[in-house]
């Protein structure tokens, strides 16, 4: 939603109140869903490569790095699932 107000060709007008919701939600949500999800994914390699449970900082790291990334590629693309 915020992806499509701010950066569509007909931007819609949105209250202040209403985009500030929508950044402090959207990052959140974000930070929860697809970092802990990146989390997960670094881990479970960690174990397949290593087969020790403790986890490893390089593969963390990396995780931490790409989410936001995934982030913002994961708005565009569900709009354009959306056909919006």
């Amino acid at each position: 939603m915020a992806y499509h107000n701010w950066f569509s060709s007909t931007v819609g007008h949105l209250p202040m109140w209403q985009h500030a919701l929508l950044i402090v939600v959207g990052m959140v949500a974000t930070a929860i869903i697809i970092g802990g999800g990146m989390a997960l994914f670094a881990a479970g390699l960690t174990k397949v490569i290593t087969g020790r449970t403790d986890g490893s900082i390089n593969a963390f790291a990396w995780a931490a790095f790409i989410s936001p990334v995934l982030a913002f590629f994961a708005a565009k693309y569900s709009l354009q699932a959306l056909g919006s």
